[in-house]
């Protein structure tokens, strides 16, 4: 029987020596956002909520946690709550801290997470991760804006790398750190965002699936989803103390109401009337209840132009940022700003090439290939088995569960940067399975079973196999 083949591990110093480059990069590419920030109008990159954000934050440091300020419960109050302590500090300047820390979070989770990276069999795609995180225009110019999104892409990275850390253990227990580091870092990203709750519930059930016996993994499932649900329960609460109306926001019916109905498209820009819904009495918290159980009723009573939307919906969630396909409201982005086809646009030909047959061929390349790369990522990893099947399945499943979340309720690319870090990541894995075919049939030979203990009802005494 032919040996397999085997891949030479990088030596400590050399280990050591890339840690220090990356650092120094990771430094360099901070500073240079701070000092970006710093030249900016008063010191602050809006987004598209930055306003309702402020709006919110007045409320608190008028008057405390338990403030009536409609935003505070119409949008999820956990981003407002977050920057509070800081605008106590410094009314004048909070914004630019808090673009600091936001930059500087995000080049911390790029390094935990590469880092773990680079002591798996995976650590030949250690700079190529760095490089399509770190320089992707989208994540880097959006990291220091008021907005809630890039640092939910944040702690997805610091969830990666606690999984990744954990999985080169030898003996693995549910008391290792690393599972509660990734806990308390997706419970503060669903505190920003509630609707990852669903996306970090799936992350755990697939990490436990992958690392323990049946009833562990339960253990696991649930006293994870317990630190998850800290955040949107604290909202719940104070919304109790503070309007008397059980409820994380109020604001679920008039999102899903702009995606749904007979003149909708399932994206913002449209002038969408919303479904058929009556008027009740009530609180916001039973008037959000009562558009949402509307606009379910519509999708029940018609079918086929619901699956219509459902479609347009998924295409909007992955569409371009520019361009004739682009859907949402990232008009704000940095990025848009500098954007280089914005020159393109300035004339008649230049708009109807951009916005016209080119423009579109384009877009939908754009669109397909991502989507392409993404599936053909996802699968090649799989095949490889270990570390890599596992990996692979914590990217593709969050980023599917999110757009899910965007065809429930509406299109809207921006809602696709929470976790732009792992769908990247995929993409990366799919153009290298392509273009390094022979590396990855030479890693195909030497594939690592898993066992994914908590899914085998026969052997479960079996050890785990995801040592890198």
């Amino acid at each position: 029987m032919a040996k397999k083949p085997k891949i030479k591990a990088p030596s400590g110093r050399a280990l050591k020596t890339q840690r220090k480059k990356l650092l120094i990069f990771l430094t360099f590419l901070t500073l240079a956002k701070v000092f970006w920030l710093w030249n900016q109008p008063k010191h602050i990159i809006f987004s598209a909520d930055t306003e309702n954000y402020f709006n919110a934050l007045e409320g608190l440091v008028t008057d405390g946690l338990f403030s009536k300020a409609t935003n505070l419960h119409y949008w999820p109050a956990g981003y407002p709550i977050l920057m509070w302590p800081i605008a106590e500090l410094s009314r004048n300047y909070f914004p630019f801290i808090i673009g600091v820390i936001q930059s500087a979070l995000f080049s911390y989770s790029l390094f935990y997470f590469s880092t773990q990276l680079q002591k798996t069999t995976l650590n030949k795609l250690f700079w190529p991760v760095v490089l399509i995180i770190s320089l992707n225009p989208t994540l880097a110019l959006n990291a220091p804006a008021i907005g809630y999104e890039v640092n939910v892409a944040t702690c997805f990275l610091i969830a990666l790398g606690a999984f990744l850390k954990f999985s080169i253990r030898s003996e693995k227990k549910l008391k290792h750190h690393e599972i509660w580091l990734a806990a308390a870092s997706l419970s503060l990203a669903t505190f920003m965002q509630p609707r990852i709750s669903l996306l970090a519930f799936a992350f755990f059930c697939i990490w436990a699936l992958a690392t323990f016996k049946r009833s562990i993994a339960v253990v696991m499932v649930l006293s994870t989803s317990l630190v998850v649900a800290l955040g949107p329960l604290l909202m719940i609460g104070r919304n109790v103390a503070a309007n008397n109306f059980v409820a994380i926001s109020t604001n679920l019916g008039t999102t899903m109401n702009i995606g749904a109905g007979p003149q909708s498209t399932g994206g913002y820009t449209n002038k969408a009337t919303g479904v058929p819904c009556s008027n009740i009495s009530g609180n916001s918290a039973r008037q959000d209840s009562h558009k949402v159980r509307c606009v379910l009723s519509w999708y029940r009573d018609n079918p086929k132009q619901a699956v219509s939307l459902f479609i347009h919906k998924f295409q909007y969630h992955w569409s371009p940022w520019f361009g004739p396909l682009a859907n949402g409201t990232t008009a704000r982005s940095p990025w848009l700003r500098l954007h280089p086809l914005n020159s393109s646009v300035q004339t008649q030909e230049g708009v109807n090439i951009v916005y016209g047959n080119v423009g579109k061929l384009i877009s939908w390349g754009w669109i397909i290939s991502s989507l392409g790369l993404m599936f053909y990522g996802f699968w090649a990893f799989w095949r490889l088995g270990g570390v890599a099947q596992v990996l692979s399945t914590l990217l593709f499943i969050p980023s599917m569960l999110n757009a899910l979340s965007s065809m429930l309720t509406i299109g809207d690319n921006r809602f696709r940067i929470p976790t732009m870090t792992l769908s990247l990541i995929l993409q990366l894995f799919g153009g290298y399975a392509l273009l390094a075919s022979r590396r990855m049939n030479k890693w195909t030979q030497m594939k690592q079973e898993t066992t994914w203990v908590g899914l085998n009802w026969k052997k479960n005494s079996e050890k785990d196999s995801l040592r890198a």
